[in-house]
């Protein structure tokens, strides 16, 4: 991911925490990567783009479903991935 995101064009330094921090053996990671604004002021947001990654094993076994967007679910409309086209991948 963070070869990634430096490829993308985030200019930050991985090995500083203030914009990577692991913890429980980098099964969580926060990246909080600058970017330039263009307002200043009260109020304006943050000049950081936050991202958390987590992963874990599975609680439960998984479960296959179609995958489908808030938008094509609220407009009942087909889901943009169907049942027919995913595979298990292991």
């Amino acid at each position: 991911m963070t070869h990634a995101l430096l490829a993308a064009g985030f200019v930050f330094n991985p090995e500083d925490r203030k914009y990577r921090d692991s913890h429980n053996e980098s099964r969580h990671t926060v990246f909080r990567l600058p970017y330039p604004t263009m307002m200043r002021g009260d109020g304006v947001l943050r000049q950081e783009i936050r991202i958390e990654l987590s992963a874990w094993p599975p609680r439960r076994e998984p479960v296959t479903c179609a995958v489908m967007s808030f938008s094509a679910e609220a407009f009942k409309e087909s889901p943009e991935i169907p049942l027919d086209r995913l595979r298990v991948v292991n």
